[in-house]
């Protein structure tokens, strides 16, 4: 997968998607998350009445599922199936969400469900091109030669699921900061032109990426621990978001933060494909999330 790639082999395949990703690209489709987000308040809008709801299933799941489905060209009556490999992808070890079959194959059935799907969803877009995601995919070439099979199923599918769950987990993670924060959700409420930098303290103190594991490519020392060149580091990001010697008061939760040198998109090589997709994602959930929410509560 493009996350365990080195360069340049990273730059080669991470450069097949790249141009739907930019911030001008994600841009054009600022207007139609506004709508998508809409219909997912609307669903549950009940004349200022309580509602009760599971608000990640139901809420914080939908918006960025749908935005990402649709940019791949995947139609909504799969959205369950999409979200169903991507709950078992992630949640392996979770007995909520992972299968009953104890055995390695049964647990990792998943993969070939989703590999069989995106078979027949790159064969039909290789005989009907659209202007979609799928189709930039499935037409891609390297070195003038067309993707091996798995490495292009491996890249559609890290698009497919993680181009939604970990802002679902920021989503949820937000939204429960604003309620053990109600002095942030207030001032939110009043000054709604904070919700730009509100997502970016979201995505620090949610961290919806915990960890990742890289390997050293010279000897170092840091803060007194000897690091040799091949030694496997693993990186623990909500450390990372509350450092204090870059963060100002890093434990206290603040809509209003700046600035803020998160790391919560990654550093460097492997910098989050679709930051500035789930910036805007962020940005507008809570835009209208602070508009049509007088209050919540667990």
């Amino acid at each position: 997968m493009l996350v365990n790639m080195d360069p340049p082999e990273h730059r080669d395949y991470r450069r097949l998607v790249s141009a739907w990703f930019t911030p001008r690209a994600i841009a054009r489709l600022e207007s139609r998350l506004h709508e998508i987000t809409t219909e997912v308040f609307d669903t549950w809008a009940r004349d200022g009445d309580e509602v009760e709801c599971d608000l990640v299933n139901d809420i914080a799941a939908i918006q960025p599922l749908r935005m990402i489905t649709e940019i791949l060209g995947i139609p909504r009556e799969q959205e369950d199936f999409v979200m169903r490999v991507t709950q078992e992808n992630f949640g392996i070890e979770d007995p909520e969400l992972q299968r009953d079959d104890e055995s390695t194959d049964g647990r990792l059935g998943f993969l070939t469900e989703a590999f069989a799907y995106l078979d027949e969803i790159t064969s039909d877009r290789r005989k009907n091109p659209r202007d979609d995601l799928s189709t930039v995919l499935a037409c891609a070439t390297l070195d003038g030669e067309p993707v091996p099979t798995f490495e292009l199923f491996s890249l559609y599918f890290l698009i497919m699921v993680a181009g939604h769950d970990t802002t679902r987990n920021a989503i949820s993670g937000g939204v429960r900061a604003l309620v053990e924060h109600p002095e942030e959700f207030k001032k939110l409420q009043t000054n709604p032109g904070l919700v730009a930098t509100a997502a970016d303290e979201i995505v620090r103190w949610t961290t919806p990426v915990n960890h990742f594991s890289r390997t050293a490519t010279e000897d170092t020392e840091l803060h007194g621990a000897r690091i040799q060149k091949g030694d496997s580091v693993g990186l623990f990001y909500a450390s990372a978001n509350r450092d204090e010697d870059v963060f100002d008061d890093p434990f206290a939760f603040r809509i209003d933060r700046q600035p803020n040198p998160h790391l919560g998109f990654g550093i460097g090589e492997h910098f989050c494909l679709g930051a500035s997709l789930a910036r805007m994602d962020l940005r507008i959930f809570f835009e209208h999330f602070t508009k049509r929410v007088e209050s919540i509560e667990p």
